[in-house]
């Protein structure tokens, strides 16, 4: 099985995760609009409740498959495939979006944020799994 987000080789080499955008963000020629005001807040909001659910799902992945979310090709961005010719696909998300909204987010915070959780989650499950043990 492989999906259809990056194109070949990538469709076969990576799970792919669609982070969307919100249905308040100005478009034009497909291009994102500067934003002010409410809109603004509105999209920084989605984009903070898009980025931590995708921490939380590349953690939970990362742990499953036991993946190093620092390693290199591990955790890839549309945008990365793209400019490190990966694979065949021009998509630059999800950059240009965290780009337009302030650029507070990026790939390397989002791997940092990942690995963070995952090591968090790791060790809760080690001392979940001592206090089962103690307990016997």
């Amino acid at each position: 099985m492989h999906c259809h987000h990056v194109c070949e080789p990538g469709n076969s080499s990576y799970i792919g995760v669609e982070m969307g955008e919100s249905s308040s963000t100005p478009y034009s020629n497909y291009s994102i609009q500067k934003m002010s005001g409410d809109v603004k807040e509105t999209v920084l909001k989605d984009i903070k409740r898009a980025y931590i659910t995708a921490v939380k799902l590349f953690a939970a992945l990362c742990r499953k498959f036991n993946l190093d979310p620092m390693g290199t090709n591990v955790i890839v961005s549309h945008c990365e495939v793209t400019t490190r010719g990966l694979s065949n696909t021009d998509h630059m998300d999800p950059e240009h979006y965290w780009d337009a909204a302030g650029g507070q987010y990026t790939m390397d915070k989002f791997r940092s944020d990942v690995d963070k959780l995952l090591k968090k989650i790791s060790k809760s499950s080690s001392s979940d799994k001592k206090s089962d043990d103690d307990s016997k």
